[in-house]
């Protein structure tokens, strides 16, 4: 199945998909409002899985321009760094398999946002099977709303980064169409700083009429959303909104 490779591990049915990350921002607690961060790209697909990831920096300006990257493995130890340069309008891929000479690289992380955009490109292994196109964030907040798809057609899947520098717990409540509270359960209780964890919300009960979500912790957040059929033909970006608690 599609969602089980492309955020690999997990073994279970269609549905909400979590890959939780946490690198350090320089706050212990999150506050109302919209913050700016050097750009990040939360996920990276295992070298060990049945998808590929292609790492793209491209120069969106008329002058040269030198970037510098930092790797991270999954429990959010730093596996190395890379820098470089890029000529006017120019852009440069690196294969995901192939960074740090092979080393299982988890998310990456560029050191400013000076012009020079990164984006990961996600694709099943195989043939007519359509890429995704995901490009760095920048913003973070502590609370993020996303509408829930249908899960007997597509699945949803989350990169969820905490941005902060303690661990947290996370939660996820639920909405009516009218915007009515469902119900609220627990992620996880505890999610150390700079690691990444895996969660699979179909482990959870989606209420009946669930038609949004809403992402908290008490630790700044990025998020990013895919969803995808289950043949892994295509897979799409799916908009999540940073809203004030």
């Amino acid at each position: 199945m599609f969602f089980v490779e492309l955020f690999k591990p997990w073994t279970s049915r269609s549905g909400i998909v979590l890959c939780l990350l946490c690198l350090s921002l320089t706050t212990t607690a999150a506050e109302p409002g919209d913050v700016e961060i050097p750009q990040i790209i939360p996920h990276l697909t295992r070298l060990d899985g049945t998808f590929t990831t292609v790492l793209r920096l491209a120069n969106t300006t008329e002058e040269a321009q030198t970037y510098s990257m930092t790797f991270y493995a999954e429990d959010g130890s730093v596996l190395g760094t890379a820098d470089g340069a890029l000529d006017s309008r120019a852009q440069v891929d690196f294969n995901g398999a192939e960074l740090l000479d092979g080393q299982p690289v988890s998310h990456v992380q560029l050191a400013e946002n000076n012009g020079i955009r990164a984006v990961a490109i996600y694709k099943a292994l195989g043939e007519d099977r359509g890429p995704a196109q995901v490009w760095s964030t920048t913003r973070c907040n502590s609370q993020w709303l996303i509408s829930l798809g249908d899960d007997k057609l597509t699945f949803d899947g989350l990169a969820v980064v905490n941005m902060g520098d303690a661990s947290t717990g996370i939660t996820v409540t639920f909405y009516d169409e009218t915007g009515a509270l469902l119900q609220t359960q627990t992620l996880t209780e505890e999610l150390a700083a700079r690691a990444k964890g895996l969660f699979n919300l179909s482990a959870l009960t989606i209420p009946d009429g669930a038609a949004s979500l809403r992402v908290s912790a008490n630790q700044f957040l990025v998020v990013t959303a895919l969803r995808g059929d289950f043949d892994s033909t295509f897979l799409w970006q799916n908009q999540a909104i940073g809203v004030d608690p």
